[in-house]
């Protein structure tokens, strides 16, 4: 996992302020049950309390601007497959996963992918994130991370007082 840079150029807190009080999306509701990898995934998950798992996550030209694709998508200076925003409530986790998507030998036809997050909360006391064995803590607001592999295991939790906000990016190397 490498830090690309601090992200100074994309002002987060409006973007956090335009999504605040929407639902967005529960995604471990969205997963296809019948999918015989997603199954073997939560199989791995039987014995952690379901009423742990919740986040949300948030799209955009739906749920916030889609300006803020096209400004991470110039910093990092790769073409943006999908992006969204995730959030995790006080005293709930993302369990330990990689994220299914049923269009992806569709995007691995057009080239490589490659994944970043940008931290867009400000550093809370609870904000936990995980990507294979490292630990993200106290990150700096707008830090980016480039992952060492797009389906790398991960996990986020919430053991703070405030949501926890993510924006999550999936593109061509």
């Amino acid at each position: 996992m490498k830090i690309v840079n601090k992200c100074t150029l994309i002002d987060w807190d409006p973007v956090l302020e335009e999504i605040k009080d929407k639902p967005g999306t529960d995604a471990p509701f969205m997963l296809p049950l019948d999918e015989p990898a997603v199954k073997e995934m939560l199989d791995e998950l039987k014995e952690y309390p379901a009423e742990a798992i919740e986040w949300f996550n948030y799209y955009p030209g739906v749920d916030f601007n889609v300006r803020v694709v096209k400004e991470f998508s110039d910093l990092v200076n790769k073409d943006c497959v999908r992006a969204w925003i995730s959030k995790i409530n006080p005293g709930k986790t993302a369990p330990w996963h990689w994220d299914y998507d049923a269009n992806e030998q569709e995007y691995l036809n057009k080239g490589e992918l490659v994944r970043y997050h940008a931290s867009i909360s400000k550093p809370a006391p609870g904000h936990v994130f995980i990507v294979g064995d490292q630990c993200f803590y106290n990150e700096a607001q707008g830090t980016i991370h480039e992952w060492p592999n797009y389906k790398s295991y991960h996990a986020g939790a919430n053991c703070g007082s405030e949501p926890k906000f993510l924006f999550n990016f999936l593109g061509y190397r």
